[in-house]
């Protein structure tokens, strides 16, 4: 969910439309079917509030791309607050899916 082309308020809406859904299938069977939920980092204001309805949906974890979003990397001082809960809920916080289509072009 780093795509810049998209605007914040529609990729926080992909990505909690997503959660919802993990969240409602994970329920039939919560010890068998962990979810790691999709957190977009378009809006670090949001990342927190977005986690915490993540974990309320049932997330066991969350995934992050790996490449910038909005000029920022992972390790932004706007993420620390994130990262903080997800330290807060889990001892591994979180995975990196993907590559960057545009690197090394």
């Amino acid at each position: 969910m780093c795509d810049d082309s998209i605007d914040a308020e529609r990729s926080r809406a992909y990505a909690s439309a997503y959660n919802r859904w993990l969240g409602g299938f994970c329920s039939s069977a919560p010890a068998r079917l962990l979810g790691s939920a999709l957190i977009s980092r378009h809006d670090p204001e949001a990342l927190v509030g977005d986690l915490e309805q993540a974990v309320h949906d049932g997330a066991r974890s969350v995934v992050l791309r790996p490449n910038p979003a909005q000029g920022r990397t992972l390790s932004a001082p706007a993420s620390a607050q994130f990262w903080a809960a997800c330290e807060h809920h889990w001892d591994g916080p979180c995975g990196l899916l993907g590559i960057d289509p545009r690197a090394g072009r």
